[in-house]
């Protein structure tokens, strides 16, 4: 369940609420009932079953109960990975090889990765490299039907990945092989 489904059903959203409110205070169960009042409690030194990846599992249940009321009633099973998504911020864009200042390109020998985001590391970059064309593309799509990207992964391929690594170190560009 996603964050704008959650605050659109505000009356079982407090519901959601209680359910955590209640687990991250140590109280408890996920179940529906009296609160009693939490007594801090050390926590063990190595991760249990209550914590997973810096959730807590009965946020899981809550989240799992509360999707339970929204569909109709009974239990539905929900992995820990949907009670993280469900809180964790939005992906940030460019950051998955989609445009040529970010990404992985094949060298002659090897991969080198380029991250170039910041417009004065890309503008220095396609200055270094003798490419003013891409200057005014950095967030043109790394896609083969671009030809800026067939451009830049022709670079690229002149080099071994290696060489490429040390050419953007004396240059001082964001650029390295992947290993």
């Amino acid at each position: 369940m996603d964050r704008r489904a959650f605050v659109r059903h505000s009356a079982l959203a407090s519901l959601g609420a209680a359910f955590l409110a209640g687990c991250s205070a140590g109280a408890g169960g996920g179940s529906v009932g009296p609160t009693v009042p939490a007594t801090p409690t050390p926590k063990p030194p190595v991760p249990t079953g209550r914590t997973v990846l810096g959730i807590d599992t009965f946020a899981a249940q809550g989240f799992a109960a509360l999707k339970g009321l929204l569909l109709g009633g009974g239990f539905y099973e929900v992995a820990l990975a949907e009670a993280v998504k469900s809180i964790a911020y939005p992906p940030i864009p460019f950051l998955d090889g989609s445009v040529l200042c970010y990404g992985v390109y094949r060298a002659r020998e090897g991969e080198v990765a380029l991250a170039a985001l910041e417009p004065h590391l890309w503008a220095r970059f396609c200055q270094k490299a003798g490419l003013p064309e891409l200057v005014e593309a950095a967030f043109s799509p790394a896609s083969p039907e671009n030809p800026l990207y067939r451009t830049l992964c022709a670079f690229f391929a002149q080099r071994p990945a290696r060489a490429w690594e040390a050419w953007a170190r004396e240059e001082g560009l964001p650029l390295r092989a992947v290993r």
